[in-house]
């Protein structure tokens, strides 16, 4: 009983413990992940859904598009999903892109590299390496540029689409340029050309006829320039690009304006090109070529037309989003050279104090944005910061609640094998406490028999097999033997002549045996502590040898072993016995004859396979029972 209530308190107090401690840990983990593991936003759109809508931002609201893609990046390095990981930072690149801040494009853009979605998907890796290409580009990083391009090209060559691989020569002709090399510039437009030559036209040709006029116009092939750049305008109208076409047009004019050369076709294409900027809705293009009108104006001698245009393009310019980084500057020199050919020298003045004002603006703009872009860097950084320690605290809990459920199932195992040990166990006991009652049965049966029998058989002749049990109860080292002895008379053969000093041995080992069996049965002299075989000899009056010789002929054990097994007998009555039940073992084990306590437990245990106290606790159980 003990023991089952101390493993049901163990089990108890175990549960209870893991009950407070798990859900405990489990509310720490939602509390820690609500503020960053949103996965649905508050109209119930899932991540992929907010990062199509976000794509969807980019060119009317780059910022909106930042500020929906944000956390969404962020819940996605604690909720990995890969393919839509490397979707968010390409957005998120391209968005920092439009805001001009290219180095944060660049990192994002990085980001979505190392993922392996684009590892594994060539066609996305060639995108992003072909924008971090335009992004060093616009940086003039051009050693970058060209690097990251040709990257893109390899795996363009490897996808065998010629469109794919001649915009990407298209853009490494820009950075060629860029850097003044003009012939590496043609021929890779050679490249791109021979490449898409059976191919249906395109946007893409339009671009490369665009830049080939450009690097013409470098070599001072004018005539040649000017044929692809109106080759580029057609192409562009044809497919609706109209900042494309004008730009072309925009270059066309300023060829001419340069040269001083068929003004008035340039004034023609001007205003036909501002007519559609009005149209199409684009002001930068339209303030451009208002620029190009004043040139043309001073060019024809007329000052304060050339003042009007210039007014106009700065009207428009202060209206863009970002005035400073588009402000030209050359609309101040323009000014001084209108107002010195006015005479106006209070113009010439103002306009020069404004060049050097705006020149500061511009530079003041150019450090707000690299500090805005670095603030920004920061914030992400201190973000991913915050979302990296969050999610250590979240793997560290999710290690203890691992350890938690660890150490349950151990301690249910354990507590399981202690109550399936203690349940065969007592099964083992009862079993045995059976046997042991059984026995105790059988040896008071055959004990009194064959004492009965000897007595009345003193002066007959003894079966030589007949034996008292090696030991009276259940882990006996011998079965006894029930044989009867014969009370008839056998008439005496030839055979049984030879037997006649082993029958009259009998006869005396049984008189020696009645004997002894009245002192221990009815005089119970094993009581007596330190009783020896020589105490027993002078009692009976024979040798101690006779009557070690009688115990083992009738019950094949020693003295020692013949008088335990009577003094255990009497340990389980008296450990039966409810009455004394006060008793303790040391009483008991001095009541039965023990001389110490060690023998009493040794001589219970070899005789019934139990100990003392396992004994009293299963007859107590079966006295409750």
């Amino acid at each position: 009983m003990r023991w089952r209530k101390l493993l049901k308190c163990l089990l108890f107090s175990f549960v209870a413990f893991f009950s407070t401690t798990v859900p405990a840990i489990a509310v720490s983990n939602i509390t820690g992940t609500t503020e960053i593991l949103n996965l649905q936003a508050a109209n119930g759109k899932t991540m992929a859904d907010r990062v199509l809508h976000a794509e969807k931002l980019l060119f009317e609201n780059p910022d909106s598009a930042i500020v929906t893609l944000e956390p969404i990046i962020l819940e996605l390095k604690v909720l990995p999903n890969d393919s839509l990981s490397a979707r968010a930072l390409y957005v998120m690149g391209t968005a920092y892109f439009f805001k001009d801040y290219y180095n944060l494009a660049v990192e994002n853009y990085e980001k979505a590299l190392e993922t392996s979605y684009s590892k594994s998907n060539d066609a996305f890796r060639s995108r992003v390496l072909n924008n971090i290409g335009v992004s060093h580009d616009l940086l003039r990083h051009h050693d970058e540029a060209l690097l990251y391009y040709f990257e893109s090209l390899e795996l363009e060559k490897r996808k065998g689409d010629p469109t794919e691989i001649a915009d990407v020569y298209n853009n490494i002709s820009l950075v060629y340029y860029a850097i003044g090399n003009y012939d590496e510039a043609l021929q890779v437009l050679d490249l791109a050309v021979e490449l898409i030559r059976n191919e249906p036209v395109t946007p893409l040709n339009g671009l490369i006829l665009q830049n080939r006029g450009m690097i013409y116009h470098a070599f001072g092939d004018y005539d040649a320039s000017t044929r692809a750049t109106e080759k580029a305008i057609h192409i562009f109208e044809e497919f609706g690009y109209h900042r494309n076409k004008l730009q072309s047009i925009l270059n066309i004019a300023i060829d001419l304006i340069d040269r001083n050369e068929n003004l008035d076709r340039a004034k023609t294409l001007i205003e036909g090109a501002i007519d559609e900027a009005v149209k199409h809705d684009i002001p930068f293009q339209r303030a451009m070529m208002n620029i190009q009108l004043a040139r043309i104006a001073l060019l024809e001698n007329r000052p304060a037309s050339a003042l009007t245009y210039l007014e106009s393009a700065r009207s428009i310019f202060d209206s863009l989003d970002d005035p400073f980084a588009s402000f030209p500057l050359n609309i101040f020199k323009l000014s001084v050279e209108a107002y010195a050919k006015l005479g106006n020298v209070g113009g010439v003045t103002r306009s020069m104090e404004e060049y050097i004002s705006k020149a500061e603006e511009r530079d003041l703009a150019n450090r707000a944005r690299a500090v805005n872009e670095l603030k920004v860097q920061l914030s992400y950084n201190e973000n991913v910061a915050r979302i990296q320690e969050q999610t250590i605290q979240l793997e560290r809990q999710r290690a203890r609640v691992t350890l938690f459920l660890s150490l349950f199932v151990v301690i249910v195992l354990l507590l399981a094998g202690l109550i399936a040990g203690y349940v065969y166990r007592e099964k083992k006991l009862r079993k045995l406490f059976y046997l042991n009652q059984q026995a105790r049965k059988k040896v008071s049966f055959i004990g009194r028999f064959t004492y009965a029998n000897i007595e009345h058989s003193q002066n007959r002749t003894v079966d030589s097999k007949f034996r008292i049990p090696d030991t009276v109860l259940a882990y006996s080292s011998a079965d006894f033997e029930d044989e009867s002895i014969s009370s008839n008379d056998v008439p005496e053969s030839a055979a049984d002549s030879k037997n006649n000093d082993s029958e009259n041995k009998d006869g005396s080992h049984s008189v020696i045996f009645n004997q002894l069996q009245d002192l221990l049965e009815q005089e119970k002299v094993f009581l007596e502590q330190g009783l020896t075989l020589t105490d027993l000899s002078a009692r009976l009056g024979v040798s101690g040898r006779a009557i070690s010789a009688a115990i083992k002929h009738f019950s094949g054990s020693s003295f020692n072993h013949h008088i335990n097994e009577y003094r255990v007998r009497h340990a389980m009555d008296l450990l039966d016995d409810q009455k004394k039940k006060h008793l303790s073992l040391d009483a008991i084990f001095l009541e039965c004859g023990f001389s110490s306590k060690t023998t009493f437990y040794t001589a219970f245990d070899r005789l019934t396979g139990m100990t003392p106290s396992q004994y009293r606790k299963m007859s107590q159980k079966e006295k409750l029972s």
